[in-house]
């Protein structure tokens, strides 16, 4: 069983050096080698390594991996499908590879996990954490119209009824800060008016997002 190997890697996968993230990666070839199939918790704690890594190798990887557990999963090989928190962690590793593609291709990420869900695969909705990785990645690329755009659908999202994507303080915080980062004219004035929607959101009933 791959309950030993993955305890092993879900130590190589906390620590923040690329050495580590490198056994890592070696490790899940040798459970191959050994016969032993890697499970959805081994390719978790191999994409949490890579997240510990802000590299565009790191996130290529996390890319490559989340696309080969669904073809594992497709060829019976995986008995689980990747699920929100490995897409999420994706997105993440994208966000802060600093690559220019960073945020089309979380944008990509997300849409793609909304057409799973749509065929299926209810595990893959994305949640508050999935939305905070791609709006997290426009911000970094100074796409502010989209980060923007994509809080006010998790704003909708929510009082729509859908809990699972509730901004939070990092939501609007990112949006502000990508918003006085900004040259564009009137700037500043579009930052206090996400401000005004963290009060009018924190006054709604939602105490807890500061």
């Amino acid at each position: 069983t791959p309950k030993s190997w993955n305890s092993v890697l879900n130590t190589l996968s906390r620590a923040c050096d690329e050495d580590s993230t490198r056994r890592a990666e070696q490790l899940l070839n040798d459970m191959d080698d050994a016969g032993v199939h890697p499970d959805v918790f081994s390719y978790a704690a191999l994409l949490h390594a890579y997240q510990k890594n802000a590299s565009a190798y790191a996130a290529q990887r996390a890319d490559d991996v989340v696309r080969k557990m669904e073809q594992l999963y497709y060829d019976g090989v995986l008995s689980s499908a990747p699920d929100v928190y490995h897409y999420t962690i994706v997105c993440a590793c994208w966000a802060r590879s600093g690559e220019s593609i960073a945020a089309q291709r979380c944008f990509e990420i997300l849409q793609h996990m909304e057409g799973r869900v749509k065929s299926g695969y209810a595990d893959c909705k994305p949640n508050t954490r999935t939305y905070n990785a791609v709006i997290d990645s426009y911000a970094r690329g100074h796409h502010v119209d989209e980060a923007e755009i994509l809080l006010d659908d998790m704003i909708n999202k929510f009082n729509a009824g859908d809990r699972t994507v509730k901004p939070d303080g990092f939501t609007f915080n990112a949006v502000i800060n990508a918003w006085t980062r900004c040259r564009r004219k009137g700037c500043g004035h579009r930052a206090e008016l996400i401000l005004k929607k963290l009060l009018e959101f924190h006054e709604s009933g939602n105490q807890d997002v500061t």
